[in-house]
């Protein structure tokens, strides 16, 4: 039984799982085609990742009178309105009863309301095709993976709308474990020392019902919609566990192309931080592995945010590592467009009595915190401090009399004081537009 596999596809990756068993019965699906003995279905919906991107899923059916698979060889091609997308693709073959093909393009995208049909052309040249069109409406959640407690599990909360979950973990790009379950939850406790990357996927049918009903046009959903959550950690020797989560965004400062900004925890399956600090890179978009954005975790947090005037927002994938506890972690996040997110306006600093002083600033729509630093002109980071609103009081003794200070205020999207980790994110800052003051 072929539980999972994947084809490159226009430079990036297409994820294609397709299970061979037995079939589920209901209404009928939203394209059919017949012929050769054959019976195509399809029905189609949304891909999501969190990033902001939405991809377009495909399930399909291709049965015999007994509900079996075909024999035969059978490829396939996408095509909407416009034309041919590119995609290419193989229903799973063999003969087994209750076969079904699900198939998901993080980079094809999905507009509500579009007609897409699905071609599949057998080796002798035969045909059979089939249309959808796809649904309006909210898709899935993407699944938020974490560690229990003692690292034996990775779990999530149901995903409403699923029907069913896959859950695959990778070392070095190998598949080590990979399980489907109607229910959350993935048993990693087998798993020897290492390193690992989690892919929890949320899905909108039910992989059981297909394979348990025989028909030849057994029951599809109206629309077939698919979320991913990614996730990394590691298993250590003494057998403590270290986990890792990233988000990127976009870090909006005035100019045309906004910088990178990454959210990032890395913690003890507990949730408890590292006393260490950690070395980290970036690679992706405009990053290479001779060139990647490079920054330090800082020792006892359990998560950070940072953004980088050199490293650009492109869309894209980018892959995340850290050495953290003697294992290394590696993970990705995915950006798509980043949201705009305005700079601090008006921002004023006002000098207090013995070293201290107050910022305020215009609050900033959509901002859930803030970050105030202050920098002398030599170009040192003095001081700095997060708040929930637009006024920070730098105490006593912070800034030497007789010296000027910058000000600069940064606004995120972001809540700073939550350990979860967010979807999306953007960063703004006031970059060009800093408040001064003379310390007293």
């Amino acid at each position: 039984m072929v539980t999972h596999r994947s084809v490159p596809f226009a430079g990036a990756l297409a994820l294609t799982l397709a299970l061979l068993g037995a079939g589920c019965g209901g209404t009928p699906a939203l394209g059919e085609d017949t012929g050769q003995g054959l019976v195509l279905q399809v029905t189609g919906g949304s891909y999501e990742d969190g990033s902001g991107r939405v991809g377009l899923a495909l399930l399909a059916t291709l049965r015999d009178a007994g509900g079996h698979a075909p024999t035969e060889s059978w490829t396939g091609a996408l095509s909407d309105s416009r034309g041919p997308l590119g995609v290419n693709l193989s229903y799973p073959v063999g003969g087994e009863g209750g076969s079904y093909g699900a198939f998901w393009w993080p980079d094809v995208g999905f507009a509500p309301g579009e007609t897409y049909a699905l071609t599949l052309t057998r080796g002798d040249g035969a045909t059979l095709s089939a249309h959808f069109v796809a649904p309006g409406g909210a898709g899935l959640a993407v699944p938020e993976v974490d560690l229990t407690p003692d690292g034996e599990r990775l779990d999530w909360a149901p995903v409403s709308g699923a029907q069913g979950y896959g859950c695959e973990v990778y070392a070095a790009g190998n598949l080590q474990l990979g399980v489907s379950s109607a229910s959350p939850g993935c048993d990693v406790s087998a798993l020897p020392t290492g390193s690992y990357s989690a892919s929890v996927t949320a899905f909108g049918a039910s992989w059981d019902a297909l394979r348990a009903d025989a028909a030849q046009r057994p029951k599809l959903p109206a629309a077939f919609h698919v979320s991913e959550g990614q996730f990394a950690f590691a298993r250590g020797a003494s057998g403590t566990t270290a986990r890792a989560a990233a988000t990127g965004g976009g870090f909006f400062y005035g100019r045309v192309q906004p910088g990178l900004a990454v959210w990032l925890s890395l913690t003890r399956a507990d949730g408890t931080p590292f006393a260490a600090s950690a070395p980290v890179e970036v690679v992706g978009p405009g990053l290479s592995a001779d060139a990647p954005l490079r920054f330090t975790y800082p020792a006892n947090a359990t998560h950070y945010l940072l953004w980088s005037y050199d490293a650009q927002a492109l869309q894209g994938t980018y892959t995340l590592s850290a050495s953290v506890d003697g294992q290394r972690l590696s993970t990705r996040f995915t950006l798509a467009e980043p949201a705009p997110l305005a700079a601090p306006a008006n921002a004023s600093a006002t000098p207090a009595s013995s070293g201290g002083a107050r910022v305020v600033w215009d609050s900033v729509a959509t901002a859930r915190s803030y970050y105030v630093s202050a920098w002398d002109r030599a170009g040192t980071f003095v001081a700095g401090q997060w708040s929930a609103t637009p006024d920070v009081r730098f105490g006593s003794g912070t800034f030497s009399a007789g010296k000027i200070y910058d000000v600069y205020v940064a606004a995120t999207d972001v809540d700073e004081s939550s350990v979860s980790r967010p979807e999306r994110l953007s960063v703004s800052e006031n970059t060009y537009l800093p408040a001064s003051f003379t310390a007293q």
